[in-house]
């Protein structure tokens, strides 16, 4: 973690969850002005997403 961030919040399914950490992580992305960063998750949906 780059500031120490935690976030509590109810989810309905570890997608869900998952899906949470990667918009909260783009979110960080965006506040430090960091650009191209690449975001993986060993989720089974392999998901793959660019920060801009």
């Amino acid at each position: 973690m780059v500031d120490g961030r935690v976030v509590n919040a109810e989810i309905s399914s570890l997608l869900h969850g998952e899906l949470l950490a990667i918009r909260t992580a783009c979110g960080m992305v965006k506040a430090l002005g960091i650009y191209g960063v690449l975001i993986e998750s060993n989720n089974q949906m392999a998901f793959k997403v660019k920060c801009f």
